[in-house]
């Protein structure tokens, strides 16, 4: 394998382990959501926290290229 093709292996096992990461979290969120729903209380996560889980795992078109590159730096 030349080092060109593991570079590009690497950038996407980092960029889907960024990923992983924001969906198990947005998947907790949710069944908190539902169990308080069942419940009948407020959802303990309200739209800003879904949106803020996005900004952290910057999971948008300039953050997914951003990591892409810091993941084409890394040793």
């Amino acid at each position: 394998m030349n080092e060109y093709v593991a570079a590009q292996m690497r950038d996407v096992i980092y960029t889907a382990g960024i990923l992983m990461q924001a969906r198990i979290e947005l998947e907790s969120m949710l069944v908190a959501n539902r169990q308080r729903e069942i419940e009948g209380l407020p959802p303990a996560y309200g739209e800003q926290a879904f949106l803020d889980l996005r900004d952290r795992h910057c999971i948008y078109h300039n953050g997914l290229v951003t990591n892409l590159n810091e993941a084409l730096r890394m040793p």
